[in-house]
């Protein structure tokens, strides 16, 4: 079973051609195989592949070495042409899996990383060398209980992720060569957040819930004070997937299915209705 990348162009007219019934277009898709693997898609023991904006895909996939006698995790980056191992996650981590990874611009890889009661977020940089950004432990020997699977990372090597605090609460948390930036916490009037997402200017968008009923809030941030983009009064509940907030500020939204809508600064504009 062939893991692929697809790589297509959808311009504006696609989005209009959904949205009004006088046309259909078609889309040309190539497709490039970058691994194959001798297994069905359940065995093959893969991560879902992320792909940059210039066909540059990574994956993890549980590789065996016949010299050790033993498998591990390795993440490997391609473009189709050639696939370039970049790091055994377990030789460097210890004995775990890949929940989630994702590739820049610049063809880092950043991994969610799972060992039993532990997690660690990792920065693969595009030479190959890796940094640990964050660990979480819940026994409670680190600043954090766990993370969500689903880790952001934008093209300066920024990542951010959902962390559960020692004290039950939730925090969006961003992680750089600095430090580490805290975007957003959970507290009576703010909880349920989403998966974030971050763009390269380092501002993160997510959404949540207030403790009253009355719509998904979607808000963004890079540190300082959140802005309220908007409130989906139309939701009748969160997406399961975050929301997408691109280099403009501007944010790509769903309530789990429509409508979907683009908002920056409370301008809302809905794509895709019921």
């Amino acid at each position: 079973m062939d893991l692929v990348t697809i790589r297509a162009t959808i311009g504006a007219l696609v989005v209009v051609g959904l949205l009004l019934p006088t046309a259909v277009h078609a889309v040309d898709y190539d497709f490039v195989s970058v691994y194959s693997g001798g297994t069905a898609l359940p065995e093959l023991g893969a991560t879902v592949p992320s792909v940059n904006t210039s066909g540059t895909i990574a994956f993890a996939v549980l590789v065996f070495d016949p010299a050790a006698n033993a498998s591990g995790y390795v993440v490997f980056r391609g473009d189709g042409v050639q696939l370039l191992p970049l790091l055994n996650l377990t030789d460097a981590l210890g004995v775990g899996s890949p929940s989630s990874l994702v590739v820049n611009d610049a063809g880092a890889v950043a991994v969610h990383y799972s060992l039993g009661t532990e997690a660690a977020v990792v920065r693969i940089n595009a030479d190959g060398a890796f940094v640990v950004l964050a660990r979480a432990d819940q026994r409670g020997s680190t600043s954090y209980l766990e993370f969500a699977a689903t880790i952001s990372m934008n093209a300066a090597g920024q990542v951010v992720a959902l962390a559960t605090n020692p004290d039950a609460t939730a925090s969006l948390v961003r992680f750089d060569d600095g430090g580490v930036v805290e975007i957003a916490r959970s507290s009576p009037a703010l909880v349920s957040f989403s998966s974030p997402t971050i763009n390269d200017a380092g501002v993160v968008a997510f959404t949540a819930e207030g403790a009253a009923p009355g719509g998904v809030h979607v808000y963004s941030g890079s540190g300082g004070a959140l802005t309220k983009e908007r409130t989906a009064d139309a939701c009748l509940g969160p997406s399961s997937r975050g929301p997408v907030i691109n280099n403009d500020g501007l944010v790509l939204g769903d309530c789990g299915g429509p409508p979907l809508f683009t908002t920056r600064g409370g301008v809302v504009s809905v794509l895709l209705s019921g």
